[in-house]
Formats: structure tokens, sequence, C-alpha cells
């Protein structure tokens, strides 16, 4: 049940990432004075909100998505084949 869980956490993160991505680009953190360009979210890793939304392991998160990016390089080396 994890697992699937964890698959389906990865449809997420790619948004969670891209909110962490915004932050860091305006700079803002804990002390940042003035208009914010960014609402200010939660602290931390996108892969451990994740699994905070899902009720799961960060690991597993990690996990899927390790093995996602292995069977994506696999595909795309049999397309050169």
């Amino acid at each position: 049940m994890s697992l699937r869980l964890a698959v389906i956490a990865l449809e997420v993160l790619p948004m969670l990432e891209e909110e962490a991505r915004k932050r860091e680009y305006a700079g803002v953190n804990q002390y940042s004075r003035g208009v914010q360009l960014v609402a200010q979210g939660s602290t931390g890793k996108s892969r451990d909100k994740a699994a905070e939304l899902f009720g799961i392991n960060r690991q597993y998160i990690s996990d899927a998505k390790m093995i996602a990016q292995k069977a994506k390089r696999g595909r795309s080396k049999k397309k050169r084949d």
C-alpha cells in the first residue's frame, strides 16, 4: 500500500518542487524583510512534504523516484538500440 502511495506522491512532487524553486528564486526565507513576492510556505524538502501529505515514510518516495528514473533510462536506452 505504501509503495502505491509513493508512486502517487511522485505525481505531486513536481508541484512541490516548483513551489520550492519559486521561494528560492525570490530569496524568501526566515530572514526576509518587506514584501514577499511568493507566499512563504512551510520549509523542508519537497520529498518530506509529499510524504507527510500521503502519510508515508519519505524513503518510500525516494525509492519510488529512483525506480522511476531507472525505468525511464531503460526505456530510452531500448529506443536507441
